[in-house]
């Protein structure tokens, strides 16, 4: 089957613009790659700063336990009242 030169443009063209179109989607998804990283970089700072948060409130949490309790040891009476006013007046 011998192609004329009309048809051998044709298939290259047709081969150009696949290869383009190619190039084209290659880039738009390289882009959406990039800005997927940098999301994935921010939310990563923002878990990191959460850990930080959480690991200070997890510190004061167990002083305030620990000093209730030493108070609990020194007046038990007193203990009582504040275990009320946390239980029914601070929901």
């Amino acid at each position: 089957m011998d192609l004329s030169f009309k048809q051998l443009s044709i298939a290259f063209l047709v081969l150009s613009v696949g290869f383009l179109l190619s190039l084209l989607r290659v880039q738009t998804l390289t882009k959406k790659n990039e800005n997927l990283k940098i999301k994935i970089s921010s939310m990563e700072k923002n878990i990191d700063s959460l850990e930080n948060e959480i690991f200070v409130k997890e510190l004061q949490l167990f002083r305030y336990e620990r000093a209730v309790e030493i108070f609990e040891e020194r007046n038990p009476n007193a203990t009582s009242q504040l275990n009320d006013i946390i239980s029914d007046e601070t929901e």
